[in-house]
């Protein structure tokens, strides 16, 4: 929908769920994939699939930071959020950024 001025204001929060959620399901699928095979195939369960662990961790834990973002007005235009939700959906967005340093 076009406002006055021309400029799109929809709503892109299906989007902010639809894309994490899809991306870490591949992820999950993938790293089952890696692990049936290591465990069954190889029958060598070493270091690096920790790793791949942990980073499956991450992202699930990343992708339910941006749902809570999402829930709190993320992929709303900045008139349609609510300005009691926004400050806590800053503060989860933060928090999330933080982590993408920190990892």
């Amino acid at each position: 929908m076009a406002a006055a001025d021309g400029h799109s204001y929809d709503s892109r929060q299906k989007t902010c769920f639809i894309i994490p959620a899809v991306i870490t399901i591949v992820a999950i699928i993938t790293y089952a994939a890696r692990v049936f095979t290591r465990v069954k195939i190889v029958k060598i369960f070493g270091p690096e699939d920790w790793l791949c662990l942990a980073a499956v961790c991450a992202s699930i834990v990343l992708t339910a930071l941006v749902f809570a973002e999402t829930y709190y007005g993320m992929g709303l235009h900045i008139t349609d959020i609510n300005p009691a939700t926004a400050s806590t959906m800053y503060r989860v967005g933060i928090s999330g950024a933080l982590r993408d340093r920190t990892t």
